[in-house]
């Protein structure tokens, strides 16, 4: 199933909707807090997962994270995966051609 959703992706356009200054303020707010926070990370052949605790605050900052994204990059595909027995919270973040270098310029 997650293979026909991602898809459904591979043909938008790897590009943010927002104007360039919002972007950038995004940018900046987005790699200090969500991705400061990550404890590992980890190269997929069509993204990145990035490794959380599953704690509370974790899930309502990837939550909102997930939320905003989703209004200006609608080229991702984001899950995520909460592992059993209290164990790690993982978000990946996955698209086509292009969204490995998107997200590498986003982390960076």
């Amino acid at each position: 199933m997650s293979q026909d959703i991602g898809n459904a992706t591979r043909d938008l356009p790897i590009a943010c909707k927002l104007p360039d200054e919002a972007r950038m303020q995004r940018q900046t707010q987005v790699a200090g807090s969500v991705f400061g926070a990550a404890r590992q990370t980890q190269e997929l052949a069509d993204g990145y997962a990035f490794q959380f605790t599953a704690d509370a605050s974790s899930v309502q900052l990837l939550t909102e994270f997930i939320t905003a994204e989703r209004e200006c990059c609608p080229f991702f595909t984001f899950e995520l995966i909460f592992e059993p027995n209290s164990g790690p919270l993982w978000l990946r973040l996955r698209g086509g051609e292009g969204v490995k270098e998107f997200i590498q310029a986003m982390i960076q």
